[in-house]
């Protein structure tokens, strides 16, 4: 069993991922975490990793004002056993999350500081490696409110392995 699942998560199931997010106005563009997407007429593409079987990858969409419409959403890669091309589409209602509001808290608190570390890294204009002394007051204060929002957010962040995995990361760039 265990053979199986180690050679399962070497061997790439799903290549050349794109997912497209169409239905989105114009006025109300998504931050969207961890990902850089290509803007397009009423949506967004994104570029996903190749993915192993029983892998996931989770696109977090944060928008300033609340949606009204449905978006479609359509998944396209190339299977990796057959070499065929696959479309996979939903519409799904954006005025009524889905999912365990749980899991959707713990994923978006732990996007908000996986993004807070790569904003003060993209703004650290010596271009030295990132470290706590590279970091200006400013910066450190911006990523600590991330962190503190985050908490907020996810209040049972304490007992969530992933959570303080990436809390750590971030403290390292916070705490002299």
């Amino acid at each position: 069993v265990f053979i199986d699942e180690f050679d399962s998560l070497l061997s790439p199931s799903a290549k050349k991922i794109k997912l497209t997010i169409e239905g989105l106005r114009q006025r109300n563009q998504p931050v969207v975490f961890g990902y850089e997407p290509i803007r397009t007429d009423g949506g967004l593409e994104l570029k996903l990793e190749n993915m192993s079987s029983g892998a996931t990858q989770v696109v977090l969409l944060q928008f300033e004002e609340p949606l009204d419409s449905k978006l479609e959403i359509t998944v396209k890669f190339k299977d990796a056993a057959t070499g065929k091309k696959r479309t996979l589409t939903q519409t799904v209602d954006a005025g009524s999350p889905s999912g365990e509001k749980g899991d959707f808290c713990k994923n978006l608190a732990i996007a908000m500081v996986a993004q807070g570390v790569f904003d003060a890294a993209k703004r650290n204009e010596d271009g030295e490696a990132l470290n706590s002394e590279a970091l200006n007051k400013a910066q450190k204060k911006d990523l600590k409110k991330v962190i503190r929002s985050a908490k907020e957010l996810f209040p049972q962040f304490e007992n969530d392995v992933d959570f303080v995995r990436v809390e750590r990361i971030a403290k390292q760039f916070v705490d002299n």
